[in-house]
């Protein structure tokens, strides 16, 4: 697996749920920059399983591997959640 690739993927698909392009230097250059934005609870989950159906089928990744690397993604750099 090109985990660049698959990594790039995923960041373009988590920004553009909430209305960004990928790359976006004048955000991404800021220290907490996943915390600039926000989204529901539910839109995290949809983004998540996207993520790991993504990972799974486009990129051949074990499916428990998908879900253990969506978990990571989502951590280190989710978008806050609003409630």
């Amino acid at each position: 697996m090109n985990t660049t690739k698959a990594y790039k993927e995923c960041i373009t698909e988590m920004f553009k749920r909430v209305g960004l392009d990928f790359p976006n230097k004048e955000l991404t250059d800021k220290p907490d920059w996943y915390s600039e934005y926000t989204w529901t609870m539910d839109e995290e989950n949809s983004f998540m399983q996207w993520m790991e159906n993504h990972l799974h089928t486009a990129h051949k990744m074990p499916r428990i591997s998908a879900r253990k690397e969506t978990e990571w993604f989502i951590l280190s750099y989710g978008w806050k959640i609003k409630y």
